[in-house]
C-alpha cells in the first residue's frame, strides 16, 4: 500500500478547524451575557459544524492498495471513496487560482469527481501522478 499524504497540521484549513472548535469557548466568555449559556453552547456548535464542513472538505489524501485508488480525509476518518484502477479512465491535476489543487477522477461512466487535498506537497502529486500513469491510467 503506497500512501499520498501531506502533514495536515501544517494547512491553514487545519488550523481554520481548530479556531473553529474552540469557538464555545470564545462565546463562553464574550456573548454568555447576551444569549446565555445554552444559546452560546448552540451558537458555538452550529459554527463548529459549519467550520468543519466547509475545511475538511479539502482535506483529502489518497492510497493506492490491490489495483484501487482509496480516497480519505484527514478529519471525516470514517469517509472512503474506493475505486479500482480499471474503473477510472482519466486523472487531472485541477488547480484553482494558484491554491486549492485538486485531485479530478474521471470514471468510465463519464462521472467526474473532485477531492481536494491541501496537505499535499508538489511532489507528492507528482509521484502520485506518476504512479497512476505507471498503473496505465491517462493523466
Amino acid at each position: 500500500m503506497k500512501t499520498y499524504k501531506g502533514n495536515p497540521y501544517l494547512t491553514f484549513e487545519w488550523w481554520m478547524c481548530w479556531l473553529l472548535a474552540t469557538c464555545p469557548i470564545w462565546l463562553q466568555f464574550l456573548v454568555t451575557k447576551w444569549l446565555g449559556n445554552f444559546g452560546t453552547y448552540l451558537a458555538g456548535l452550529v459554527l463548529v459544524a459549519i467550520g468543519a464542513f466547509f475545511y475538511s472538505y479539502q482535506l483529502h489524501y489518497f492510497l493506492l492498495h490491490n489495483g484501487q485508488l482509496v480516497v480519505r480525509n484527514h478529519i471525516w476518518f470514517w469517509r472512503k471513496h474506493i475505486y479500482p484502477l480499471k474503473d477510472i479512465q482519466k486523472v487531472e491535476l485541477y488547480q484553482n487560482m494558484e491554491f486549492y489543487t485538486s485531485l479530478r477522477i474521471t470514471l468510465a461512466n463519464k462521472k467526474r469527481k473532485k477531492y481536494y487535498a491541501e496537505s499535499l506537497k508538489d511532489k507528492d502529486w507528482t509521484v502520485l501522478l506518476e504512479d497512476l500513469q505507471k498503473a496505465g491510467i491517462t493523466t
